[in-house]
């Protein structure tokens, strides 16, 4: 009698009527497990650098559950991930193991070993072999935790090995988890909750008008899937206004244990009116959600969770817990007159050029505001006065230094220009600082400019020849000449009216070489156009050459959606489309159907090119019919793979 061997595994498992029934049938039959538990527990990747994880995967066969004690390592972080089930049948006897799956996250460079340790499963307690961990230089290791394992699984040869014979173990400890904390409290999740909206904020008792910026994250169980909602974020109060983020990083934390991912937005807030108010940010958000379904008598054990598991998509609106705050108006004492409304801390620095000028000639006055606060609200300083001083309107530009956009600096540029010989007054600015809660006034003393009286000479000279005196004719008005002034001063030079001489060409321009050459570039252009449309035309006509077009069109296509779902790190999504390019590719080289091209067809053709499929067939199929997230697959490094396989099958064909 040919065997029976079915494999299910709760990581992929989905509501599937034909496994349950086949489960139900099977419940009847008389089970034998092994007697003896063993263990092996393997690490993948065995080398990476400081920025990345590798997952250490502890297999158990031989027992449903089991506790793992892992050891202490110093500046290693084991966090836990999940678990993984398996159950086979073969020939009327069954087997069961069990994957605890762990992230290793090193905070140092190095190379370590993890010792051995104990795996207590009923009254067995099997040990595991030693692992090793090489840690090379690389990113700040702050960034560890948004590192993902390699899409391959352990491989069964570099898995150390344990039975139940040896059950020495060295002394164990709880896993070690990192935290994070907002405002002093650490953020949870609600029992039953998969997401979280948290708003920070370094104070909460402000000013009127005041800039203050806020980070916004949002916390997501790393195996549930999540979209954003197409309304954007928005501030459930209307007493501020609220710079809705557009940018957010993307990265990977750990509340209380739970792996999360996390989304975080730097935004900024202005209060617009005095009182207290509840503040509180909301998110527009889709999760998909596991929902348990009630079990028949005899699928008690947690084994079946994965059958009677069943996904929904949910739309929430997401809220953070309300915070209060106060917003204090703007103290009417000490308020300069020249306060325009900036709030913060800022210094004033001032410039003026040329040191040397003559009365009617401009000075270009620099004046730059630096620090931090509400730069909107911040003015161009002013003179203190502007007594035999011409003043126009300056001219600005902002350069902002952080992503909140609250410190930088402002440029004010102004042209002033002097009716006499007098010195430029010093410039003012003014401004509230919250931290001091008092206004500050920044008086700087402008450069002294050197200004002489312009000749009389020189004002004649700029003088309208058209605009005669009473009495006179034009022909008695002359402009003076350089020579008629015997000092030894300067004057403006006149503006010359005359024409210079100039040459004309009266050959006709189609004598020109050049001229006659351009008119043969549209021509040509016409000639390669009909060329190649003929070219395309004799091409459409093989059938060979349009099978391979329609296949390159496809296979784009579908890379086009894996770059979109790499982007949005949505697993399913991404298999689906590698898997149906690599069928378009090899339908074209086999001429076969695009679906007739499955994991067996693959295998009946080539059995090299099989072994290389198999991940991508299994992966994709198992994410097809689990609606599993599968967020710790490391899309990134698949797509490389794939593009690198449909590249070497596009040569071969």
């Amino acid at each position: 009698m040919k065997s029976l061997n079915l494999t299910f595994s709760r990581s992929y498992g989905a509501p599937c009527f034909a496994v349950l029934a086949f489960l139900l049938s099977a419940a009847a039959l008389p089970l034998t497990a092994a007697s003896d538990v063993s263990v092996r527990a393997g690490i993948q990747p065995a080398q990476i650098q400081m920025g990345q994880a590798a997952q250490l995967t502890v297999e158990i066969s031989g027992a449903g559950s089991a506790k793992v004690l892992l050891p202490t390592v110093q500046n290693l972080d084991f966090v836990y991930l999940g678990q993984q089930s398996s159950w086979q049948m073969v020939n009327g006897l069954t087997s069961q193991k069990v994957f605890y799956i762990f992230q290793v996250v090193p905070s140092a460079e190095g190379q370590y070993t993890i010792p051995s340790f104990v795996v207590e499963a009923g009254d067995q307690k099997p040990t595991t072999s030693a692992l090793t961990l090489k840690v090379g230089q690389g990113q700040a290791a702050s960034n560890a935790a948004t590192s993902s394992s390699a899409p391959a699984v352990a491989s069964t040869s570099t898995m150390a090995t344990a039975t139940a014979a040896n059950p020495a173990a060295p002394a164990t400890a709880s896993p070690r988890v990192t935290t994070t904390t907002l405002n002093g409290s650490k953020p949870t999740l609600p029992p039953g909750e998969s997401a979280i909206l948290q708003l920070i904020a370094g104070k909460t008792e402000v000013y009127v008008g005041q800039l203050i910026p806020v980070t916004v994250k949002l916390y997501v169980r790393a195996d549930r899937q999540a979209e954003l909602g197409h309304t954007p974020m928005k501030l459930l109060n209307d007493a501020f206004t609220f710079a809705a983020p557009t940018k957010l990083e993307q990265t990977r934390e750990v509340l209380d244990g739970v792996p999360c991912n996390v989304a975080t937005w730097n935004a900024t807030m202005t209060p617009v009116k005095t009182g207290e108010y509840q503040i509180s940010v909301e998110q527009p958000l889709r999760v998909v959600e596991r929902v348990k379904s009630r079990r028949p008598a005899g699928f008690e054990d947690s084994f079946f969770d994965s059958v009677f598991t069943q996904y929904h998509a949910v739309d929430k609106d997401l809220q953070s817990p309300a915070q209060t705050w106060k917003v204090l108006p703007l103290p009417g004492e000490g308020k300069p007159d020249n306060f325009t409304g900036a709030i913060g801390e800022f210094t004033l620095t001032v410039k003026a050029q040329p040191d040397k000028v003559k009365v009617g000639e401009p000075i270009n006055v620099e004046m730059i505001v630096d620090g931090k606060g509400n730069f909107d609200r911040v003015n161009a300083p002013a003179m203190t006065s502007t007594d035999g001083l011409k003043t126009y309107t300056p001219t600005s530009k902002i350069e902002l230094r952080d992503e909140f956009g609250i410190e930088g600096r402002k440029v004010f540029t102004e042209a002033v220009i002097p009716n006499r010989a007098v010195n430029l007054p010093p410039v003012v600015f003014s401004f509230f600082n919250p931290e001091l809660k008092q206004y500050v006034t920044r008086t700087v003393e402008l450069p002294r400019i050197a200004i002489t009286d312009a000749p009389a000479a020189a004002v004649a000279a700029a003088t309208p020849a058209s605009a005669p005196a009473s009495g006179q004719t034009a022909a008695s008005v002359r402009t003076p000449k350089p020579e008629d002034d015997h000092s030894s001063e300067s004057v403006l030079v006149p503006i010359k009216v005359e024409l210079t001489p100039f040459v004309a060409n009266f050959d006709p321009v189609f004598y020109n070489p050049v001229f006659v050459a351009a008119q043969g570039i549209p021509l040509l252009a016409l000639v390669a156009g009909f060329m190649i449309s003929a070219r395309r035309r004799r091409l459409e006509s093989d059938p060979d050459y349009a099978r391979a077009h329609e296949t390159n069109l496809a296979v784009r296509a579908e890379l086009e959606k894996m770059n979109l779902a790499v982007t949005r790190n949505d697993a399913a999504a991404f298999f689906t489309a590698a898997r149906r390019a690599v069928q378009h590719r090899l339908a074209e080289r086999w001429r076969m159907k695009v679906d007739d091209i499955t994991f067996d067809a693959v295998s009946g053709h080539s059995a090299e090119l099989a072994e290389s499929l198999r991940n991508l067939f299994l992966v994709a199929d198992q994410i097809a019919y689990s609606g599993e997230a599968h967020t710790e697959v490391a899309l990134v490094d698949w797509q490389k793979a794939i593009v690198a396989l449909l590249s070497r099958l596009e040569k071969k064909a």
